[in-house]
């Protein structure tokens, strides 16, 4: 499992001073900006940000105005709606987040397109479980194997994510996440709460098991 954040870019001594998102809304190439939880990167001039600490989501819309998942993100990881090919596109902050504005000419590597259509089909494939139990615990683990911290009980998820934006990400109703997240708290299989979320370890090894999905290695 890489629980290793990757390294920022070597060129950080060329990274202009660090600015509050709040405070300026015009960013240099390589500027260090800090948004806060729930803020979104400015994207509408088709930028490319780099992550260099925090959590964030990315997320396009339906007809309906539904949101649909296509990613999230962490330290190391490249954003912006050029990659995901998608618009209307957003990429909101799950915690507080510092990133590097790359302009609107950075030469992305081709691992962000891959890593892009990789998540896709992830956030794709577990939406379409016909059970929503299924469906939820699949999303946890997947989680727990791309963000996770080992603990001596299981694999801590440091993201947090409300009760709706777990249903936005698999396509079920709120009060049905609630219900379902009891359900395997109840079961042993979790511990989910405000201040935790742990997959325990049986829970963890005995899905990759089942499911012979791949770990991130």
């Amino acid at each position: 499992m890489a629980l290793a954040l990757p390294l920022v870019s070597s060129k950080a001594s060329q990274v202009k001073p660090l600015i509050s998102a709040r405070r300026n809304r015009a960013f240099d190439p390589s500027q260090l900006v800090e948004f806060n939880r729930h803020d979104s990167l400015p994207t509408s001039d088709n930028s490319f940000w780099r992550i260099e600490s925090g959590y964030v989501r990315t997320f396009t819309w339906s007809a309906d105005g539904d949101p649909i998942p296509l990613g999230f993100w962490k330290a190391g990881d490249i954003v912006g709606p050029v990659i995901a090919q998608v618009r209307p596109y957003e990429v909101q902050c799950l915690s507080p987040v510092t990133a590097s504005h790359l302009g609107r000419t950075y030469a992305f590597p081709r691992e962000a397109v891959l890593a892009q259509v990789r998540q896709t089909n992830e956030l794709l494939r577990i939406s379409h479980c016909r059970q929503a139990e299924q469906s939820l615990l699949t999303f946890l683990c997947w989680l727990a194997d791309r963000f996770g911290q080992v603990t001596d009980e299981g694999i801590a998820v440091p993201i947090k994510l409300i009760h709706q934006d777990i249903a936005d990400s698999i396509g079920v109703a709120r009060v049905t996440v609630t219900r379902l997240l009891k359900k395997l708290d109840r079961e042993g299989q979790i511990r989910w709460s405000v201040q935790e979320k742990v997959v325990y370890r049986q829970t963890f090894a005995q899905f990759f098991l089942d499911t012979n999905y791949q770990l991130t290695l």
